[in-house]
């Protein structure tokens, strides 16, 4: 082999193996990120709703909501794009795509949190501004997973939650369809974050069907009315 013709081959594996490596350590683990942060002339950017913000946000954080299209680009504006940015959300989902919209428009240095704010939260990192509402504990959780013979759905998710919203219609028309013999839970997955630890659960919405304080059904996401009434049906 030529020597030039070795050189470029070589140069080219080198170049592919230090955008692997790149491309892989974009997102990062709550401790990674926390380390990072610390470092001066970092720039934190919450992309998640201004509701999500006043819940609790990092220190030093800046908010722009990545679901607010003219918001967030008129904001990120002020963001220097030679200095590392490190950006995070709820569970990482829109941080992911804010950081490529970031890197596509000449952002130098762009990390995510990998897993968002619930993931920072599971490993017990600080957040300033954090709600004092009152935690539910394992015991209150299961009195209320516990109501007699009738079957209970307990949905987790958040009023600012794009897909949680989305699912509000499905939860309504169950609750007319069932009435009494369905008791539907909800608990606000932004503030209750002690239980979301414990049940580890990554993500929202979360959907979780019990029977005499046994579960018996567990889908995250966008879940068919159909799924729903056939674990329901099956149980009265």
């Amino acid at each position: 082999m030529k020597m030039k013709t070795w050189l470029t081959v070589a140069l080219t594996g080198i170049l592919l193996s230090c955008q692997a490596q790149s491309t892989k350590n974009e997102a990062l683990t709550p401790d990674v990120f926390q380390q990072q942060i610390q470092q001066p002339g970092v720039q934190i950017l919450d992309v998640r709703t201004a509701e999500e913000f006043a819940s609790g946000h990092i220190d030093h954080a800046l908010q722009a909501d990545w679901l607010i299209p003219d918001q967030f680009q008129e904001r990120v504006k002020s963001i220097d794009k030679d200095k590392p940015v490190y950006v995070y959300c709820l569970s990482g989902v829109r941080s992911a795509a804010a950081a490529d919209w970031l890197r596509a428009h000449q952002y130098k240095t762009v990390y995510h949190l990998a897993g968002g704010i619930q993931a920072w939260k599971q490993a017990d990192k600080p957040l300033m501004g954090e709600s004092n509402e009152p935690q539910i504990n394992m015991e209150q959780y299961k009195q209320m997973i516990q109501q007699g013979n009738t079957v209970t759905l307990v949905d987790f998710g958040a009023d600012w939650c794009p897909p949680c919203r989305k699912m509000q219609p499905v939860l309504e028309a169950l609750k007319n369809t069932y009435g009494s013999k369905l008791n539907i839970v909800k608990i606000d997955a932004g503030k209750q974050s002690n239980i979301m630890k414990q049940m580890n659960l990554p993500a929202i919405p979360v959907f979780i069907i019990y029977k005499n304080g046994q579960e018996v059904f567990r889908k995250n996401g966008i879940v068919a009315q159909s799924d729903f009434d056939a674990a329901i049906k099956s149980l009265l």
